[in-house]
């Protein structure tokens, strides 16, 4: 799926997460800070565009879709970023540019597997992860918060 659909989702489970909250599992809207532990959920854009989550890697790549790793990359500098900046992004209009030729998705896989952006995505997650940490603790002990905070600590280690 692509980063638009994915912060659809995400959009989708920080609409939802309240109401879930409320209505299932019996929370009142003083709990409405319990949102970051969508924030997890919400940062599986952060999957790695080398992984083996299911998906062939560079998928995202042929589809001109940035996560947050790429973003972290392309971000950098030095010469492997411009690289990278010259196969992802459009000269003309600064978007980015989907990958259609074999040997560019390889390259660009090559230069993200060894760029600085995958450890400040994992970075990133881990904060996500903390807040939700943070913000589960201040409810009560249950099997609800503990599924809650199983699911948040699993999508970090999927996507991270």
């Amino acid at each position: 799926m692509g980063l638009a659909v994915r912060l659809g989702e995400a959009q989708l489970v920080k609409l939802v997460t309240p109401f879930l909250l409320e209505n299932v599992l019996g929370y009142g809207p003083a709990h409405t800070g319990l949102l970051s532990i969508a924030r997890p959920l919400a940062f599986s854009i952060a999957a790695s565009p080398t992984d083996d989550s299911g998906k062939t890697p560079g998928t995202d790549l042929r589809e001109g879709v940035h996560t947050l790793p790429v973003l972290y990359a392309l971000a950098a500098d030095g010469p492997d970023a411009v690289e990278l900046r010259a196969l992802l992004v459009d000269d003309q209009t600064g978007k980015p540019r989907p990958l259609h030729d074999d040997d560019e998705v390889a390259r660009a896989l090559e230069l993200l597997r060894t760029s600085a952006g995958m450890a400040a995505a994992r970075d990133k997650l881990g904060e996500y992860l903390a807040a939700a940490r943070e913000d589960l603790a201040h409810l009560p002990a249950s099997p609800a918060r503990d599924a809650l905070a199983d699911l948040a600590a699993y999508t970090v280690e999927r996507t991270g």
